[in-house]
């Protein structure tokens, strides 16, 4: 008689051929019939369609679904470098998005996007550093709003100080944005300060 396991095996194996990635991940999510050598070359090739897909979906701006996709490809498993690499495009691509924002001026819309990295487990030190300048241009704007000039000056400079991390290991990214991010802040503490000496 024919295995059981061969059965599901083929199952998977129809539904990868025609394209139906969902369908064969879930017949491969059974553990006990990946311990099977021909099923767990399956699900590594399941798995690495997965990651193309999750990497197609993130560039549409589909995350929700883009995670999904990483979260069934690193259970099935052997793809565990290029889940890595997605994440890391992803966290990379969040973090300029980021620094963009906060050139602008505009730290609410780069703390949301921080908070989706903090909230996926993809904080490191760049991510925080930018996420203690949001904080602190924040901070800035509200004392300057109750007339507090000095502090709000104090509190944009410690937000520069973090923008001038950028030379260091694990720092935020070096492609000249968070030069725009300090000019910025350079620019807004001057404009505070000389509110202060009127």
């Amino acid at each position: 008689m024919f295995p059981t396991w061969r059965l599901r095996l083929r199952e998977a194996r129809v539904a990868w051929h025609s394209g139906r990635y969902d369908d064969a991940s879930r017949v491969l999510a059974d553990e006990s019939l990946r311990e099977f050598l021909p099923a767990k070359r399956l699900a590594r090739d399941v798995a690495g369609k997965m990651v193309e897909r999750a990497r197609d979906r993130f560039a549409l701006g589909d995350t929700s679904a883009g995670w999904q996709d990483l979260q069934v490809a690193d259970r099935l498993g052997g793809q565990v470098e290029a889940v890595n690499q997605v994440r890391h495009d992803y966290a990379d691509a969040a973090l300029r998005d980021a620094c963009k924002y906060l050139a602008a001026g505009e730290p609410a819309s780069a703390l949301s996007r921080l908070e989706k990295l903090h909230k996926r487990g993809l904080s490191d030190d760049r991510i925080r550093a930018c996420t203690q300048i949001a904080q602190h241009m924040q901070e800035s704007a509200k004392l300057a709003s109750h007339g507090h000039f000095v502090e709000a000056v104090a509190a944009i400079r410690h937000a520069e100080a973090f923008s001038r991390l950028e030379g260091r290991p694990n720092s935020p990214p070096a492609d000249g944005i968070m030069n725009d991010v300090a000019a910025h802040l350079d620019s807004r503490a001057k404009r505070l300060e000389s509110t202060v000496g009127e």
